[in-house]
């Protein structure tokens, strides 16, 4: 029973620590290009605004993939550039076929949005999105929050080896 419990553990700090690794890796990313870097055609972002509650919480990170606008349909959830250096993800409510243009809307939102979305604009379709994991996302991305994550990391893995090590002198004894 205790080996299952370790193997649990050992499988559960595995996962942590390759999300916590992907982030990481998504931030520095940003941080030297000075955009939302792609990793496989998907970009990570955090939600900010209570706009697609309760589908899309505040705080959630969302996976966004690059699609081909005409592979968006209507009631998809897309992301895409608002008018200043934002994103911005609402759903399809409209497609405008003939301006190449989407008609989009908040789903806490009373009425659409008051522009149509230029296909130009679309930086792709949502296709996962883990509530509360965004504010990870956004602390990373502070300076002091790549601090604390970078040394949790760092110290994970020094107290990993030390433990691993006393271990094989223990049984060694035995």
């Amino acid at each position: 029973m205790v080996r299952i419990i370790r193997v649990i553990g050992n499988t559960m700090f595995i996962i942590t620590m390759l999300v916590i690794l992907v982030l990481l890796l998504n931030v520095i990313q940003t941080n030297s290009k000075g955009d939302n870097s792609s990793i496989l055609n998907h970009k990570i972002y955090y939600v900010d605004s209570g706009s697609m509650s309760p589908t899309i919480p505040t705080g959630s990170l969302i996976v966004v993939k690059k699609v081909d606008p005409t592979d968006i349909r209507l009631n998809d959830v897309i992301t895409y550039e608002g008018m200043g250096s934002y994103v911005v993800t609402h759903r399809v409510m409209e497609i405008v076929t003939r301006e190449e243009s989407f008609i989009t809307r908040g789903d806490a939102n009373n009425s659409d949005d008051p522009y149509a979305v230029d296909s130009k604009r679309i930086v792709g379709k949502v296709v996962f999105n883990a509530p509360y994991i965004g504010y990870l996302l956004k602390f990373i991305q502070s300076r002091m929050g790549f601090l604390v994550i970078a040394t949790l990391i760092i110290l994970t893995v020094i107290l990993t080896f030390i433990s691993n090590k006393k271990r094989r002198i223990t049984s060694k004894m035995e």
